[in-house]
């Protein structure tokens, strides 16, 4: 049996972008919610289980932004290290 567009499951490439921008946009509002609960817990262990799901949904969104051009976010560096990393780099190298 042959498949008729095996590319995506048969999805164009718009609609596989749309659904990775979905994706990093989601990542990115879940790595803010596990933060923010991170900051309530303080320094016990549930922030620490915040603090390493927030990477993992970093590492994700990172992943899906990339395919897509970096719209939502931007590249890995805004992602893991926050986005004004790029920033501090171009400020420390005119110094």
């Amino acid at each position: 049996m042959a498949i008729a567009n095996p590319k995506f499951s048969g999805l164009s490439d718009d609609q596989v972008a749309l659904l990775l921008e979905k994706i990093a946009t989601t990542m990115n509002l879940m790595s803010e919610l596990c933060r923010d609960a991170a900051d309530r817990h303080g320094a016990g262990e549930a922030a620490y289980t915040f603090n390493a799901l927030d990477t993992m949904l970093c590492g994700v969104g990172a992943l899906a932004d990339h395919a897509t051009g970096g719209k939502i976010i931007g590249d890995f560096s805004a992602w893991m290290l926050g986005p004004m990393f790029d920033q501090v780099q171009q400020d420390w190298g005119a110094a």
